[in-house]
């Protein structure tokens, strides 16, 4: 059994394993014990598994989120990395990763405020050497039939093929589906109501640093219909 660690707020109750690369296994909301991730019954993951064995909850991807050669592992270097607890309260946590090569450093905040979670995450170059990276939220998140995600108002969103993303197509995908908005967004905002559960979420971030917006869909499980990677 991977170690946990359980962050509390009034709102909200987070689980992460710092020995997971600091995967976010649960968001629960407090009120109506309803989960917002994806979980996947049964499965319990090691740092050895491979990535596909524990496709669930919410990783970073960082420096890549595909394989690119050496240092740039499938779905990045994180999630196969140990991290060692900083600081840690009832509401916040923070993780720091340095791998073998001690080629750099990642250190990750979260903060739980009500029903907010506060994320920072914060990089260094610890070698002599260039660093190219990007950071991706990979977040497999809960599904439902009549669920609708939610982006500014005006942003288009399209299939590699060109074609519009419509929610209510979920059940029909016989293949995975990757859209995104073209181009830097110009508000960094998406989020998801569940009209059913009565519940909803909003994601929000600075464009600045965080300029494009993609997601990914498509039948993966046999105990869930679909996965969605935000």
């Amino acid at each position: 059994m991977t170690p946990l660690v359980t962050l509390c707020s009034s709102g909200l109750e987070v689980m992460v394993a710092p020995e997971l690369g600091g995967k976010t296994l649960s968001v629960r909301n407090r009120s109506s014990g309803h989960e917002l991730l994806f979980q996947r019954i049964g499965v319990q993951p090691t740092a050895r598994s491979e990535f596909g064995d524990w496709a669930f909850g919410w990783d970073d991807c960082w420096p890549s989120v595909a394989a690119g050669g050496p240092g740039y592992p499938d779905h990045g270097a994180l999630w196969s990395q140990s991290a060692r607890i900083s600081e840690k309260s009832e509401s916040r946590l923070t993780l720091e990763t340095v791998p073998r090569d001690r080629s750099w450093y990642y250190a990750k905040t979260w903060t739980l405020i009500e029903d907010t979670i506060e994320v920072s995450v914060s990089v260094e170059n610890l070698s002599t050497l260039p660093l190219p990276s990007f950071w991706t939220l990979h977040a497999l998140i809960r599904l439902e039939d009549d669920m609708q995600l939610v982006f500014p108002s005006g942003d288009s969103r399209k299939t590699v093929s060109g074609n519009d993303f419509s929610p209510r197509s979920f059940p029909s995908w016989g293949t995975a589906s990757k859209f995104w908005v073209p181009g830097p967004v110009e508000r960094g905002f998406c989020g998801v109501d569940y009209p059913t559960l009565g519940m909803a979420y909003r994601l929000q971030w600075n464009p600045a640093e965080l300029p494009f917006l993609g997601y990914y869909a498509g039948p993966r499980y046999s105990d869930h219909p679909l996965s969605l990677v935000v």
